[in-house]
Protein backbone atom coordinates (compact mmCIF):
# COMPACT_ATOMS: atom_id res chain seq x y z
CA UNK A 1 0.00 0.00 0.00
CA UNK A 2 1.79 3.21 -0.95
CA UNK A 3 1.26 6.28 1.47
CA UNK A 4 -0.06 9.25 0.31
CA UNK A 5 1.07 11.47 3.18
CA UNK A 6 2.04 15.54 2.27
CA UNK A 7 5.38 16.65 3.88
CA UNK A 8 4.48 18.63 6.91
CA UNK A 9 5.86 22.54 6.38
CA UNK A 10 7.33 23.83 9.18
CA UNK A 11 5.66 24.88 12.17
CA UNK A 12 5.46 29.35 12.99
CA UNK A 13 6.42 29.62 16.52
CA UNK A 14 3.61 30.28 18.76
CA UNK A 15 4.31 33.37 20.46
CA UNK A 16 6.25 33.59 23.31
CA UNK A 17 8.44 30.48 21.94
CA UNK A 18 12.24 31.17 21.42
CA UNK A 19 13.24 31.19 18.30
CA UNK A 20 15.95 29.81 16.46
CA UNK A 21 18.39 30.24 13.52
CA UNK A 22 17.70 26.40 12.17
CA UNK A 23 13.92 26.80 12.63
CA UNK A 24 14.15 30.16 10.88
CA UNK A 25 15.91 29.16 7.89
CA UNK A 26 13.51 26.03 7.33
CA UNK A 27 10.68 28.69 6.52
CA UNK A 28 10.18 30.43 3.85
CA UNK A 29 10.33 34.39 2.61
CA UNK A 30 6.23 34.29 3.01
CA UNK A 31 6.35 32.05 6.12
CA UNK A 32 9.58 34.91 7.37
CA UNK A 33 7.57 37.96 6.53
CA UNK A 34 4.64 36.79 8.59
CA UNK A 35 6.63 36.49 11.79
CA UNK A 36 8.02 39.79 10.75
CA UNK A 37 4.70 41.51 10.75
CA UNK A 38 4.05 39.79 13.90
CA UNK A 39 6.67 41.05 15.74
CA UNK A 40 5.75 44.53 13.69
CA UNK A 41 8.77 45.07 12.04
CA UNK A 42 9.21 47.23 9.20
CA UNK A 43 11.05 47.93 5.91
CA UNK A 44 11.69 43.82 5.67
CA UNK A 45 10.24 43.19 2.23
CA UNK A 46 13.29 43.86 0.52
CA UNK A 47 15.41 41.71 2.58
CA UNK A 48 17.39 38.83 1.90
CA UNK A 49 16.38 35.52 3.84
CA UNK A 50 19.21 36.18 6.05
CA UNK A 51 18.52 39.24 6.38
CA UNK A 52 15.15 38.74 7.34
CA UNK A 53 16.09 36.10 9.57
CA UNK A 54 18.80 37.84 11.53
CA UNK A 55 16.45 41.28 12.03
CA UNK A 56 14.05 38.55 13.43
CA UNK A 57 15.73 37.45 16.10
CA UNK A 58 17.26 40.57 16.73
CA UNK A 59 13.43 41.71 17.39
CA UNK A 60 12.81 38.80 19.56
CA UNK A 61 15.24 39.14 21.90
CA UNK A 62 14.26 42.37 22.21
CA UNK A 63 12.31 42.92 26.09
CA UNK A 64 8.54 43.32 25.75
CA UNK A 65 7.55 46.90 27.44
Amino acid sequence: MESTAQPKPPQTPQPGKQLDVTQLSKMTIAELSGIARDLKLEGVSGLRKQEMIAKILKASLRPTA
